[in-house]
């Protein structure tokens, strides 16, 4: 019976540690990710800033300094959370650094997005609506599915919208949860999609597939396509250069 008391007495303690061990490599692993975006982040500052000086676009100074001021609160105070000896807690500083980092990702990138359209070249509209029906697509038959079944608009839209709550409640809650890696795996991967995003539409820039199609408003009455009506406003004077003033507060999808 000591034995056995004995035995089992190591094995919990064995599993202890493991299960310590483990905590720890999973925060190391955590911190080194959101220093990785720090990393990201700042290149992407700094290329807004050459951006900025090289080009004759302008910023509302306020706006920016609000959001970017706002960042750095958060940041710091969750450093000053993360080296407090007796109030350290991963979970707070984790959704501090999370909100921080999203912040200047969001207002950063989209800003350099309206940067990126004003490179101005050839509209690859035709092309693009040649390619989707090579892969057998009718973006015309989709349209019109919908348009005929008005019960479905409300919903799927409000489903499309929720993009915006997901990342709120990603950024916010998953640290909260304890899942502070997978919280800093997503800001990364987030920054570099749309990265990816801002380089492949500048390449190949687009304002939508229903100004290719000769569409009207008549022609899908119960759908209200709020993104192509608001990249139509906004993209030509990007790309003819009238529109050189970004305020952070008033940026929106000007990317197809």
């Amino acid at each position: 019976m000591t034995f056995w008391r004995h035995s089992g007495s190591r094995c919990l303690q064995s599993d202890g540690v493991q299960t310590s061990l483990e905590t720890s490599t999973e925060l190391a692993v955590a911190l080194r990710l959101f220093q990785l975006n720090w990393v990201v982040i700042a290149a992407a500052l700094a290329v807004f800033a050459v951006c900025l000086l090289s080009t004759d676009f302008r910023i509302e100074v306020r706006g920016y300094l609000i959001v970017l001021g706002g960042a750095l609160l958060y940041g710091v105070l969750g450093h000053l959370n993360r080296v407090s000896g007796t109030r350290s807690n991963s979970k707070v500083y984790f959704s501090l650094f999370a909100m921080a980092q999203m912040t200047i990702v969001l207002s950063i990138l989209t800003s350099m997005t309206y940067i990126a359209a004003s490179a101005d070249l050839p509209l690859q509209d035709a092309n693009l609506l040649a390619f989707d029906r090579a892969l057998g697509l009718d973006f015309r038959a989709y349209l019109n599915f919908m348009n005929d079944r008005p019960m479905l608009v409300g919903p799927l839209f409000f489903i499309y919208n929720s993009i915006q709550w997901q990342v709120l409640l990603i950024v916010v809650f998953l640290p909260l949860l304890g899942r502070g890696r997978r919280t800093a795996e997503f800001i990364l991967c987030f920054a570099v999609a749309l990265i990816a995003t801002t380089i492949i539409s500048t390449l190949i820039p687009a304002t939508g597939v229903y100004g290719e199609l000769g569409l009207t408003e008549t022609d899908f009455p119960n759908i209200v396509p709020g993104c192509y009506y608001y990249g139509l406003r906004e993209i030509p004077p990007v790309r003819d250069g009238t529109k050189r003033f970004l305020d952070v507060f008033a940026l929106g999808p000007v990317l197809t």
